[in-house]
């Protein structure tokens, strides 16, 4: 088996432990960074056929996890943005802007 081939299988194995949820996407990305600088050294000597393979199972799995980063992402700005629509409302009744303006109905 050559060393390529071993790094593929060594990355492969790292994005397959990744329990799809997007707080752990995060650790897979920095422990693949080691065989990802390593794949970069042979970067000018063609992929052979299993090779291919496994980088384009490698891919399918890293767009999984793209795609979980994305979500995790919109999700988290949505609940963000309900916070601060909270916050907003609350210091709007505690610290209005404008002093209340009371219409005197009698008159």
């Amino acid at each position: 088996m050559s060393e390529r081939i071993k790094v593929l299988n060594d990355l492969l194995e790292r994005v397959e432990k990744w329990d799809e949820t997007p707080q752990h996407a995060p650790i897979i990305i920095e422990s693949a960074k080691p065989e990802i600088a390593r794949l970069s050294e042979w970067e000018s000597v063609p992929f052979t056929k299993e090779e291919t393979a496994l980088v384009n199972e490698i891919t399918v799995k890293q767009r999984r996890l793209i795609e979980s980063l994305k979500a995790g992402k919109a999700a988290l700005a949505a609940e963000m943005r309900t916070l601060n629509k909270k916050s907003a409302l609350v210091e709007n009744y505690l610290y209005p802007k404008h002093t209340p303006t009371f219409v005197n109905q009698h008159l």
